[in-house]
């Protein structure tokens, strides 16, 4: 039986069941004396770590907010575009566009080929100029409005 470290005491309920109750437990969590240390290192300067966390939080919430506000304008120009190009159902594909760019990478190919089908529908040349848009849209994206809201 893999016994806990003497800075590793059994007072925590999770080190007390990796490393007194489970067979080679060190290996869970890798070196022990590194666990350890870090786990001192919290105790002995909690501001710095509460102030750390504060940071992160703030750091990844300003890019979850700023992703929605993205996905929300490609979303609502969107559906300006599709209302005045007569495509059918263009508030199901705005919102449709909107989730669909809250993934990163491929969401305006994939919502660009959405609505573009359902464009075709209507004639050849809106499907072209429903093209235009998304490109248009993908590029000022990428080099305006992102770089704006997410500092």
């Amino acid at each position: 039986m893999c016994r806990a470290p003497v800075f590793l005491s059994g007072t925590d309920p999770l080190n007390a069941l990796i490393f007194q109750h489970l067979p080679h437990g060190g290996f869970l969590l890798g070196n022990a004396a590194v666990v350890g240390q870090l786990q001192f290192q919290v105790a002995a300067r909690p501001t710095r770590a509460i102030l750390l966390g504060d940071e992160i939080f703030a750091k990844v919430g300003g890019y979850v907010l700023g992703n929605l506000l993205t996905s929300l304008i490609a979303g609502s120009l969107t559906w300006i575009f599709l209302v005045i190009t007569g495509v059918p159902y263009p508030l199901l594909l705005g919102i449709f566009v909107a989730i669909v760019d809250l993934l990163p990478v491929i969401d305006s190919v994939i919502a660009g080929v959405v609505v573009c089908l359902v464009a075709l529908s209507v004639s050849l040349p809106v499907c072209l100029a429903t093209i235009g848009f998304f490109i248009v849209y993908r590029l000022a994206e990428s080099y305006l409005i992102v770089p704006r809201i997410i500092e």
